[in-house]
């Protein structure tokens, strides 16, 4: 897990123990930014949300399917932050997907070096330049 800001964390891929752990560290909701059968053996989505279900999670799923985002990912991401309970956990398969996406929809609220920064503190080398759709 790489905290961002005090308000959101990435991490790679989750399995239903891990959402039991995330609510055990004190986050409220989960963002997963990864398609379902990305990879093999990977946990479908619907099976992690009966999970944070169970556990009193909010969960959303915001799937991009590479690492160039587009822009209405970014807003569907930045509206996700503005109106999920806080502390959010995003994860994909690396946590890459899920740093641009915090990063990008940042931009305009935080100065691009603070994001970069951010982003960097925590292990990602991240493009903020805007792709269009």
């Amino acid at each position: 897990m790489k905290r961002l800001d005090n308000q959101i964390t990435v991490t790679s891929q989750l399995t239903p123990v891990h959402l039991q752990q995330a609510k055990e560290l004190g986050f409220q909701s989960i963002i997963c930014n990864r398609p379902d059968n990305e990879e093999m053996g990977q946990p479908n989505f619907q099976v992690l949300a009966d999970e944070a279900g169970k556990l009193g999670l909010s969960i959303h799923h915001l799937p991009v399917n590479s690492p160039a985002v587009a822009d209405h990912e970014i807003q569907a991401f930045k509206n996700c932050l503005d109106t999920t309970p806080k502390p959010i956990l995003a994860f994909c398969k690396t946590g890459t997907r899920a740093a641009t996406l915090w990063a990008k929809s940042q931009q305009g609220h935080l100065d691009d070096k603070t994001i970069m920064q951010c982003c960097q503190d925590a292990g990602y080398q991240i493009n903020l330049e805007r792709t269009h759709e």
